[in-house]
């Protein structure tokens, strides 16, 4: 949702561990708008109903479920370098028609074949190749949170394996 510029409190935590409180400013952002032109068959093949049927089976349950266990014990590592090509939070025309939402991720562009790391340790959740996504990976990092991988040539890790941090889980599939 979209917020207002002001002052907020954030209260955060892991579990069994007392909470934290921190005052943080918002200020105001005027985001990116991505005007993307995709192929009309592309399109059609993968913005279909078949495709949203398919994530919503998949995808999206993949996300909403996570170990109460913390498996990071360091910080995360940017999954490949590259240029940035998508901000979070951006909004995107696809064909002159607007998506419902904005982007929640960062899209990093690389060379087709560049080694896709593991941003920190944890348990990959899916691992399959989605209609709308692509060769798609989602790593359980612990206590709610998660890293997810799309659009990848190649997935070098399955479903219940556990992954360290830095490890090869993929491949680019294209710059």
């Amino acid at each position: 949702s979209d917020l207002s510029p002001g002052e907020y409190i954030l209260q955060y935590g892991l579990v069994n561990e007392a909470l934290q409180e921190h005052v943080f400013t918002l200020l105001p952002r005027d985001f990116h708008i991505q005007y993307l032109t995709v192929d009309r068959t592309v399109e059609a093949a993968t913005r279909n109903e078949e495709a949203y049927a398919q994530s919503a089976k998949y995808f999206a349950p993949s996300r909403d479920r996570s170990s109460p266990e913390r498996y990071y014990t360091e910080p995360f590592l940017l999954p490949v370098n590259g240029r940035l090509t998508t901000e979070f939070g951006e909004t995107r025309y696809v064909n002159n028609a607007p998506t419902s939402y904005r982007h929640s991720g960062l899209d990093i562009a690389a060379p087709t074949g560049t080694p896709i790391v593991a941003v920190n340790r944890g348990n990959v959740v899916l691992s399959m190749n989605l209609i709308l996504q692509g060769n798609t990976l989602v790593i359980d990092h612990g206590q709610g949170l998660i890293s997810v991988y799309l659009h990848q040539s190649r997935v070098e890790v399955q479903v219940g394996d556990r992954v360290t941090r830095g490890q090869r889980i993929g491949k680019v599939q294209r710059q």
